[in-house]
């Protein structure tokens, strides 16, 4: 919720100094965006039936009252909605190796090993090999979607944020400005993450800027898992 409140004020402030721009969302497929511009010629500024005219439940994205601020925000300043995801068949072909994409060895090694941890150490090789490909994917996707509508702010998982490998780095003859939103531990201090290893310039920052908020809770999704014996 954090989170989403300071999406929603980022939309507001750039708003308030005149500025426009497009939204691209990583929680809305490209075929969305002709439904939620449709969806915005009857409800300019309300975004109450969003959700269910998206089906959003039937996601595996948090619930829609979170990012309707979000939405309303960007219908206020009368932005452009696009989605940047990938639509689902797509998804299935491109981890089925029937769509092919160009990744790169270093790509291919950064998202082995920050999804591997998100998924607390348990992929097989045969498993993360086809996501590792969806996210490169997706970045490319919602870099495209950016340039080709220009000037946007994408609002995605921090993972797709990052300058050396996700989406910035596929994004060319444009500036980008990347921000990341870190929950932070009370055990933890900010320094700790100026350390983040930016593996395609090693002394270069992985993002712009840093922006924490508080920590809801000290335990991780891993922990979880390991006190409830489901895995090592």
């Amino acid at each position: 919720q954090d989170h989403h409140a300071r999406e929603t004020f980022l939309i507001n402030a750039l708003s308030e100094k005149g500025k426009s721009a497009s939204l691209v969302l990583e929680m809305l497929d490209s075929a969305n965006t002709k439904t939620v511009e449709n969806f915005i010629i009857s409800h300019p500024e309300d975004a109450t039936q969003l959700g269910k005219t998206l089906n959003w439940q039937a996601s595996n994205w948090p619930d829609f009252t979170l990012y309707k601020p979000v939405f309303e925000a960007a219908m206020r300043a009368r932005w452009p909605i696009i989605g940047g995801d990938i639509p689902a068949q797509q998804q299935q072909d491109i981890r089925a190796g029937k769509l092919p994409i160009n990744i790169t060895a270093s790509q291919t090694n950064s998202w082995n090993a920050t999804l591997q941890t998100a998924h607390c150490n348990t992929l097989t090789p045969e498993t993360l090999a086809p996501l590792t490909k969806l996210q490169i994917a997706r970045d490319q996707l919602m870099a495209q979607a950016a340039l080709a509508n220009a000037p946007a702010l994408i609002i995605a998982g921090r993972a797709h944020a990052r300058k050396d490998r996700s989406i910035p780095a596929h994004i060319t003859g444009k500036s980008t400005l990347s921000i990341a939103l870190i929950e932070l531990k009370d055990s933890e201090t900010p320094q700790e993450y100026l350390k983040l290893p930016n593996e395609k310039t090693p002394n270069a920052p992985m993002f712009d800027y840093i922006w924490f908020t508080p920590k809801r809770t000290e335990s991780s999704n891993c922990e979880k898992l390991k006190a409830k014996g489901l895995i090592k």
